[in-house]
């Protein structure tokens, strides 16, 4: 009786909201419309995890191109307005969704069907419950009819996104000032020949450049990266792991796109070339020069025009020198991810920036393909770790998170001080009690999660 209620609500939702779309899967629907509460073996979880990635990148699409001058901020003002939970569940309940929303539990003492009234009028659902389903119901329509057919169903709850166009309107620039040798790096460096290569001059300019004024800064095609990589990754989860939970692959994508990963992922993505090594003394014959590979990486090719990027560049170089092996290792081998070291490395936001506003540069001159996009995550090695982290019994969850679980009801409290030798000490407080401390960190970052891990350990031991 249960199974026959979900699918009677299925078709009469495809009948009275989706009858000018193309048929998406009967199972599919059902699955979408079907809350946890029902306490059915399948619900909407893992449709709305993946589905909540595709509302955002539809979104972010749209805004990118229908308001070409605007800078970041304001796209992802709008963007976060339209995607917010808030604003889908108003478009729900005027679309009377919660006419086929599943969430009930059917036994003969709880029945659903009656000859006297209609039993699903006037039912007081979680709010939350409407754009879960809404981003589930996308989710159901993509793997059925791909983008094109998600953004149809998007477009009966969000209007303002059915004008969506995909023509990039990217001018096509003359850059000669730059050698056809330093785009051809570039081009070899991503694995990716770009026709407008203004879109990758773009997307490597530090928004403190100033002495081309024909060029925008990255920060626009970041925040379209930042869509397209948050859609990749989520789609290679919800493929690849179908029985896992929508919170443990929500934990998989933060550890995958969190700003410090990025950044070592920038760091770790180089060119090798050769490069000529002269003796060192006169006494050497000139005839003994040898060649060794010299790397070239994403960052050096950022242009700006702030003295104290070339400071932290190279202090940041130095950290990754002495750490890259090391976090790469603890990715590959360690049960634990290496959330503390990556905060060690201590990289600037316009490390990750750079792999975003790349990935939005390619996902533009490719004329809005996914699978161009998806290469280049190969490239950097981020879709191998992915595969990784599917196949292994890894410990993602980030230690902040673990500490505010653990602690129940206990709210944790952080202290953070600097120490007069530059390094940093953090502090954990519960109960006006200190539970731990650490201290001769490099980064701030990396203190506060070391002493989260502290508290963690001593919470377990308690």
């Amino acid at each position: 009786m249960q199974l026959l209620h979900q699918y009677l609500m299925a078709y009469d939702l495809r009948i009275k909201i989706f009858n000018e779309f193309p048929t998406i899967d009967s199972t599919l629907l059902v699955e979408a419309i079907t809350t946890p509460a029902s306490h059915w073996p399948t619900n909407y979880q893992q449709l709305e995890f993946f589905g909540d990635s595709i509302l955002k990148l539809v979104v972010a699409t749209h805004v990118f191109y229908k308001y070409p001058l605007w800078h970041e901020g304001y796209l992802s003002k709008f963007k976060d307005l339209l995607v917010s939970n808030e604003r889908l569940t108003r478009s729900a309940v005027r679309a009377h969704l919660e006419r086929f929303i599943c969430a009930d539990f059917v036994t003969w003492k709880h029945p659903i069907f009656s000859p006297i009234m209609d039993q699903t009028r006037n039912r007081r659902l979680p709010r939350k419950a409407f754009a879960d389903v809404v981003e589930a119901l996308t989710a159901a329509a993509y793997e059925c009819g791909g983008i094109s057919l998600s953004q149809q169903v998007l477009g009966i709850f969000i209007p303002e996104i059915t004008d969506i166009s995909s023509a990039s309107q990217s001018t096509q620039m003359d850059y000669d000032a730059f050698s056809a040798h330093l785009n051809q790096k570039i081009d070899l460096l991503l694995a990716f020949k770009f026709k407008n290569r203004a879109l990758i001059w773009e997307a490597l300019t530090h928004p403190s450049w100033r002495r081309d004024s024909s060029t925008a800064s990255y920060q626009r095609l970041e925040f379209l990266g930042d869509a397209v990589l948050d859609f990749l990754v989520s789609k290679n989860l919800y493929k690849r792991c179908p029985k896992l939970s929508e919170g443990r692959m929500s934990e998989m994508r933060a550890a995958l796109v969190n700003a410090d990963f990025l950044a070592f992922l920038c760091m770790e993505l180089t060119l090798l070339e050769p490069c000529c090594h002269s003796p060192t003394s006169r006494s050497e014959d000139l005839s003994e020069q040898t060649t060794q590979p010299k790397g070239i990486s994403l960052w050096t090719f950022m242009r700006h025009d702030a003295p104290d990027i070339i400071k932290i560049q190279a202090s940041c170089n130095t950290r990754y020198q002495l750490l890259g092996d090391k976090i790469k290792r603890n990715l590959v081998n360690h049960v634990s991810y290496p959330w503390a070291m990556l905060a060690q490395l201590g990289p600037s936001k316009f490390y990750s920036d750079l792999v975003e506003s790349t990935i939005g540069a390619i996902f533009v001159d490719s004329g809005d393909c996914l699978d161009t996009c998806e290469h280049f995550l190969e490239r950097i090695g981020l879709l191998d770790y992915l595969e990784r982290f599917v196949g292994q019994e890894k410990h993602l969850e980030h230690p902040i998170s673990k500490l505010h679980r653990i602690s129940g009801t206990q709210t944790p409290d952080f202290k953070f001080q600097e120490m007069d030798n530059g390094l940093h000490r953090a502090s954990v407080w519960l109960r006006s009690e200190r539970i731990a401390s650490v201290e001769n960190c490099s980064t701030k970052s990396q203190a506060i999660l070391m002493a989260a891990d502290a508290a963690i350990i001593f919470l377990s031991n308690a």
